[in-house]
């Protein structure tokens, strides 16, 4: 172990003593075999919990030296077990080029059987197949998606996702996103969600970033052009984001692969916001006013910020579209709260109200630099405890601004409680 690099020595007054355990389960006539154990008492009595924490899956992968190629599942097989059908094994099993059999998830045919599920529906509102086939249309002449030519393909492993549409009728851009369902499950169950990891967090909460817009003098908010898909995916890996279309009913099906980032991917806000946190590190030292704000002031693709005054806002603007673009990634949808420095903003100043847009969830209205909370209360001769309860929570304060109206209708909330009053039952409580 020495020679290998597993252990190194060293002289600390905390080093463990180590104990080699001989396996007592052998049968008889087989060599002796010996388990490697650290003796952690002396330290466990001096650790204070939680100051070490358990290692993760990812850490173990990262800090194993002399490995090439070793994944996650590998570590969990004594943990992770799924049960496949006998009568679908042979399905999945294929022989490489080099004669070595393998296991394939098979996730073709059901994405199949999706896409004509979905033209049934299309055919029959024409006014959303125009805005879904604009969508896959605008993927191919933008080179986010190519188109896989059967007797080109040689990938041995492949992933097909079905797709679905999203109407954002309130959006100005774009009314349609079509999204790919990537917890499609294959013919053993797993699907390319369930054993992705998501990521997790790389950017700071929303009450953070909304406390810092509340700083300035002179603010103004962004939105990034299509995130997700600024970001390349390597070819290696394109194969795993696959997907069917056709023009029509009657027309043949073409498969083709994702270059970019799609939507519905488990770990596609990750990627994004990672990438804007590597950009900054990577071009700091030619956008030291820019830098902090991709770190800091970013909530997924919309980012808020501003200056203390019109010359610095100014400079930071423009070194804020500057480094997005040497990663590829362009600023749209500006707004500000002072004319001045919307004037700096080359035709890019969209908005269907000008006096007013939103912004992470909250009306902004630019002018007056001030938020402006909206409330939708349908009025009827009678109430059930679940439509007061739904008003409640459909109001959205990330700052807790409301804080006193909010606690009126929570009291009288409390009230409908000390009632017990039915949830389905309709009164006329006012």
């Amino acid at each position: 172990m020495l020679k290998q690099g597993t252990i190194i020595p060293i002289q600390s007054q905390y080093a463990s003593p180590f104990v080699l355990c001989g396996k007592n389960v052998l049968p008889p006539d087989s060599p002796e075999v010996y388990r490697f154990g650290v003796e952690n008492r002396k330290r466990n009595a001096i650790t204070k919990y939680p100051r070490y924490h358990l290692p993760l899956i990812d850490d173990l992968i990262m800090n194993i030296p002399h490995t090439t190629i070793m994944l996650a599942l590998d570590l969990r097989s004594d943990y992770f077990y799924l049960a496949v059908n006998p009568s679908d094994m042979a399905k999945t099993t294929f022989v490489t080029k080099n004669g070595n059999y393998a296991f394939r998830c098979e996730s073709r045919d059901n994405t199949l059987k999706r896409l004509n599920a979905l033209w049934t529906r299309l055919i029959r509102y024409p006014q959303y197949l125009k805005l879904y086939r604009d969508f896959i249309h605008e993927y191919d002449q933008l080179g986010h998606m190519k188109e896989v030519v059967a007797e080109q393909d040689n990938s041995e492993v492949a992933y097909y996702m079905p797709h679905h549409d999203v109407l954002r009728p309130e959006k100005s851009t774009t009314k349609l996103r079509v999204v790919f369902n990537a917890t499609n499950p294959t013919s053993n169950g797993l699907s390319l969600n369930s054993i992705q990891y998501n990521g997790g967090l790389a950017q700071n909460d929303l009450f953070t970033i909304m406390i810092k817009f509340r700083e300035h003098p002179y603010a103004f908010t962004a939105d990034v052009k299509t995130m997700y898909r600024m970001i390349l995916i390597h070819e290696s890996q394109q194969p795993l984001l696959r997907m069917f279309w056709k023009e029509s009913p009657e027309d043949p099906v073409k498969a083709f692969e994702m270059k970019t980032v799609p939507y519905g991917r488990v770990s596609a806000p990750f990627l994004a916001t990672r990438t804007l946190l590597q950009l900054s590190r990577d071009k700091e030292k030619n956008f030291p006013l820019a830098a902090p704000v991709l770190r800091e002031n970013f909530y997924m693709d919309d980012v808020l910020c501003g200056a203390d005054s019109l010359m610095e806002a100014k400079a930071l603007k423009n070194q804020l579209s500057g480094i997005l673009k040497k990663g590829g990634i362009e600023l749209h949808k500006w707004g500000s709260s002072h004319l001045e420095l919307a004037s700096n903003i080359l035709g890019d100043y969209e908005f269907e109200n000008p006096i007013e847009t939103k912004t992470l969830g909250v009306s902004w209205k630019s002018q007056d630099d001030c938020f402006i909370f909206k409330i939708a209360v349908e009025l009827k001769d009678s109430y059930t405890k679940r439509c007061v309860l739904s008003t409640i929570a459909r109001l959205f304060d990330p700052l807790r601004l409301l804080g006193p109206v909010v606690a009126r209708a929570k009291i009288f909330m409390q009230s409908l409680w000390s009632l017990k009053v039915s949830v389905y039952l309709r009164r006329n409580f006012f």
